[in-house]
């Protein structure tokens, strides 16, 4: 079944639909060409990027947060376990005028305003989350994770690092070791890593938690200082990290990664496209995750979250003049994540010497099955990726066949946890509305906590094998809450009894209504 991904000027013939095997296609495209790549369909102009605009951005990296970590770590073995914004803090007042001082003088200020989310966007892109995070969470798992981490570049850039995709020691893919419990949990761990990102990005922290010193609204979570504007920058210097690890490797070791081929690890068009698939992705998948008839968002939220996710990308190093054209609105949003997909999710064959990728998508199904946030077998988190991706894609990525009787508890599954969501808009009492909002915000970020193990992270380089530094579960621990989880349990249970007393008895007076109806024309009550 194909997707059709944002607006056309005119209706689509499929019979003059461009099916398009190579990045290289792309050079002769023209305004008004539809294209279609892994089932996926649009309408290409001028806000999409040719396959040569997107590999000169793979020769830059992030050049200032790279020259701060040369100054912070003689030895990127020496950044394992370490608190990277901590470091760069110290650093910066251990020289001043240097390099360090530089990068944090740099994102210390807001972005620029042709950049920056206003407080009124931030706040309505937080509360679009909210409103969505089920639909969202499921999109950047199954759709973002699942399937943009499979780019057969992006993919050697995780094997490098040992993230996701277990340590290989031949070339061969069928000869990949079984997946242990040890590496689930590590895999398990690196997404929940992710989503606490997200979460600290969109201002959710459990009740009493300051986001900011001196201010606990939502909004500060990404000014200086807060916990949003730290997990980017956190992130931000763990890509760095990661860079200068390949590429020291590469020097002294055969690597699945060749700079020559496939540009700067981490480059601007990965991180880039990352950040489009965190930001524009989602605004795809929700009518895909949503069975039942619902009206598209209104435009103003979808702006809003675009906005937001621009001005995280500020903080996370993406050059400007990209966020300026690229991430202005959520049509232009979206024909760049298009443009991405065709440059990157390629069926391209490994440059020579290196490794057949082993795509993380696998690994990434297995990790999160039946465990939280979406407790759900193996077999149901195959069905979703398949339902998100498609079929061509999917097939592409290994992800088995969905049998008839898991497609049909999938679309089960998918209406019961749209019902919240669509009560919230039609119940007139605004107060569950609110309410239902301030208990997701807590629980998601409970509920990852929780499942790291009681520990909140500071994103902190991890050994070469992909585990934790030692020390590192002590010092990123968290005091238990359990006064705090009951009580959240209890008011969510309560919210959720009173959607399901509303819903029947308005059904009750539904049917009684059409019972008397029916009664009175076929003149029973005379």
């Amino acid at each position: 079944m194909p997707f059709y991904i944002g607006e056309f000027s005119k209706s689509v013939d499929l019979s003059h639909v461009i099916h398009l095997k190579d990045p290289l296609q792309t050079e002769w495209l023209r305004s008004g060409d539809v294209v279609e790549r892994w089932d996926h369909i649009f309408e290409w102009d001028s806000n999409c990027l040719r396959s040569s605009e997107l590999e000169g951005w793979r020769s830059t990296g992030d050049p200032m947060c790279d020259e701060a970590l040369e100054s912070m770590f003689s030895s990127t073995s020496s950044s394992t376990g370490v608190d990277l914004l901590e470091r760069l803090q110290l650093d910066a007042a251990s020289h001043p005028g240097g390099p360090s001082q530089a990068l944090l003088d740099d994102v210390s200020r807001p972005p620029p305003d042709d950049i920056a989310a206003s407080p009124s966007e931030i706040l309505e892109a937080q509360a679009f989350f909210l409103q969505h995070s089920v639909a969202i969470m499921q999109c950047l798992m199954h759709f973002s994770l699942a399937g943009g981490f499979a780019s057969p570049r992006i993919t050697r850039v995780l094997q490098s690092v040992s993230y996701l995709v277990p340590p290989r020691k031949n070339s061969n893919p069928s000869e990949l070791a079984e997946l242990t419990p040890e590496m689930n949990d590590r895999t398990y761990s690196r997404l929940l890593e992710t989503f606490q990102f997200v979460l600290d990005a969109m201002g959710c922290a459990p009740a009493g938690t300051a986001r900011m010193a001196g201010d606990s609204r939502p909004v500060s979570c990404l000014n200086p200082g807060g916990d949003g504007w730290k997990a980017a920058l956190r992130v931000r210097l763990l890509h760095g990290v990661a860079r200068r690890r390949i590429l020291e490797r590469q020097k002294f070791s055969n690597s699945s990664y060749s700079v020559e081929d496939d540009g700067v690890p981490i480059n601007q068009e990965d991180m880039a496209a990352t950040l489009g698939s965190f930001s524009a992705a989602p605004l795809w998948c929700l009518k895909r995750l949503y069975p039942l008839p619902f009206p598209s968002p209104p435009k103003s939220q979808a702006s809003s979250f675009i906005a937001m996710w621009r001005h995280i990308g500020f903080y996370l190093g993406i050059d400007p003049a990209i966020l300026r054209k690229h991430f202005v609105s959520p049509e232009t949003a979206t024909k760049f994540l298009a443009s991405t997909i065709l440059h990157l999710l390629t069926s391209e064959s490994p440059p020579a010497g290196c490794a057949q990728p082993v795509f993380p998508t696998i690994p990434i199904l297995l990790a999160s099955s039946d465990r939280p946030p979406f407790p759900k077998p193996f077999e149901h988190q195959c069905a979703l990726t398949r339902y998100l991706l498609g079929g061509s894609l999917s097939n592409h990525l290994g992800v088995p066949p969905t049998p008839v009787r898991a497609e049909l508890r999938l679309l089960w599954s998918l209406t019961l946890a749209q019902l919240p969501m669509i009560f919230s808009y039609i119940y007139p009492r605004c107060g569950w509305r609110r309410k239902r909002a301030a208990l997701t915000r807590e629980a998601l970020a409970r509920v990852v906590r929780f499942q790291l193990g009681m520990r909140r992270t500071a994103f902190r380089p991890r050994t070469e094998s992909g585990d934790v530094g030692e020390g590192v579960l002590c010092m990123e621990a968290v005091k238990p809450d359990p006064v705090g989880g009951t009580r959240l349990v209890k008011e969510y249970r309560a919210l959720m009894m009173e959607m399901a007393v509303v819903i029947a008895g308005s059904t009750i007076l539904l049917m009684s209504s059409m019972a008397c109806w029916y009664a009175r024309q076929s003149g029973w009550l005379d």
